[in-house]
């Protein structure tokens, strides 16, 4: 069996695909799935160049999709040959009761770059047939993301305003999608122009001045996925009471703003990362309702999944980037 490990702790060029003969143990609620294809996320880069190096071997990834081959003597809810896609959240059932910490598959527990998994029964469900294999596995961990961010902690109103930083990532094309389809006015950042058509009204550089590009005095609602180099242009663009929800920090972890700024304006600023069960679930149903598809960058075969990996680091790609799992 092939499967992608971290097996070192010198980040991507430590990675490695190993041939294992690895035993499951399939306990009475669990299930084992031959994965059809995985996702790659950010997550995935800084897992392998940050992990705890304590414990440098573990397998990678969040992301998939696949086919029941097995199942526990107690599993009700799903069945042998049932296509599925994974939530890579083992440890959060509620979206007002976060865990200190969310726990997702691929760091602590092993991922899902593999050519089987075992999981608890409650981790999966069912895969509609409106998508693709690619489609599939790209879904969980941004989707989940972005309809937190987006409802959740964002508060999100029809017909609002919204700026979406670093919009080629996963994360930020489908939640510009799923506000699309809320009636809302969508503002996407971009160090580049694309030729390729954006689910966004308005795209303008991450590198200028928000305002100066912005034919609109406020927005209502701002996701960020940068962090420490453009915090201040997101302040001088949100509207008094607005939020601004912050879920990554690809640019530095600082953050330097007065706090004038925030507390007389009675800006939010609030953080989110993943999701609950309970979300996955409204999610689900949120995208099919909408008929919303992930957009597919690129497709690569699994012996090219460091390459792919590599890429995702240098954030020059638009979509996702999706790991067939033919081998």
């Amino acid at each position: 069996m092939k499967e992608l490990r971290q097996t070192g702790k010198d980040g991507l060029s430590t990675l490695k695909i190993c041939e294992t003969n690895q035993n499951f143990k399939i306990n009475s609620n669990d299930v084992k799935i031959k994965i059809k294809a995985v996702g790659l996320n950010q997550r995935d880069v800084y897992v392998a160049e940050n992990h705890n190096m304590e414990n440098p071997n573990f397998i990678l990834g969040s992301d998939g999709a696949g086919i029941i081959v097995e199942a526990g003597s107690d599993v009700t809810s799903i069945n042998i040959g049932d296509e599925v896609i994974i939530n890579p959240v083992t440890n959060w059932s509620k979206k007002d009761n976060p865990p200190s910490s969310p726990n997702i598959l691929g760091f602590p527990n092993n991922g899902v770059f593999s050519e089987y998994v075992v999981l608890n029964e409650n981790q999966v469900f069912l895969k509609p047939n409106i998508y693709t294999w690619e489609e599939a596995a790209t879904l969980s961990l941004s989707a989940l993301t972005a309809y937190r961010l987006l409802f959740t902690k964002g508060q999100l109103k029809k017909r609002q305003s919204i700026l979406i930083s670093g919009i080629s990532g996963g994360v930020a094309l489908i939640a510009a999608q799923m506000a699309l389809k809320f009636d809302c006015f969508v503002i996407g950042t971009s160090r580049k122009q694309y030729d390729a058509p954006l689910p966004v009204n308005k795209l303008i550089n991450t590198n200028n001045n928000f305002k100066d590009q912005l034919n609109i005095n406020y927005v209502d609602l701002v996701l960020d996925g940068l962090g420490e180099k453009i915090i201040n242009n997101y302040i001088n663009i949100i509207k008094p009471n607005g939020n601004i929800v912050l879920y990554g920090a690809s640019s530095g972890d600082t953050l330097n703003i007065s706090a004038r700024d925030v507390f007389y304006p009675q800006i939010n600023i609030l953080g989110s990362s993943v999701g609950s069960k309970e979300e996955f679930k409204d999610m689900y149903e949120y995208l099919l309702e909408n008929n919303i598809k992930p957009i597919i960058g690129k497709i690569l075969s699994f012996d090219e999944i460091i390459s792919g990996l590599q890429e995702l680091k240098k954030s020059n790609q638009l979509g996702n980037i999706v790991v067939r799992m033919d081998i």
